[in-house]
């Protein structure tokens, strides 16, 4: 995941060196449009990094799960639950999809909730989303 992180932030830097000069010499709107094009490279990035990190097999389970809650942060609302439905029912983790439960529960996915606690072998691996389903 180094590299993957390592690469995309030089090729970001690369882009905004490249573009910097543009950017100095026209109005204030280019620069304003290239400061949103920035940070909408950089959004992009790091919703695709989070992403990877959640469903990495390999990356130690805190930073998987601390990945799974900040999905919301960074993915566009109305992308927050497909995307954590991938975790919930894809993963072979309890911890990842109780994560994605838990999230989803508070995002709207309460549907998606539930019919996945009703495929869980342990009823307890979701209870706490689904309670939190419930009070909605």
């Amino acid at each position: 995941m180094n590299k993957f992180v390592r690469f995309s932030t030089m090729c970001l830097v690369i882009l905004l060196g490249l573009a910097s000069t543009a950017f100095a010499q026209a109005p204030n709107q280019m620069v304003v449009a290239g400061s949103a094009i920035g940070v909408g490279l950089t959004v992009i990035g790091a919703a695709y990094g989070i992403g990877r990190l959640a469903g990495s097999a390999e990356a130690p389970l805190n930073v998987r799960l601390s990945a799974v809650y900040a999905i919301p942060g960074v993915v566009a609302a109305p992308q927050v639950a497909p995307t954590l439905q991938t975790f919930l029912q894809g993963s072979d983790n309890l911890h990842v999809r109780a994560a994605a439960a838990d999230v989803l529960s508070r995002h709207g996915g309460c549907g998606l909730v539930r019919a996945q606690a009703r495929r869980e072998r342990d009823a307890l691996t979701l209870q706490r989303a689904v309670q939190s389903c419930d009070k909605q």
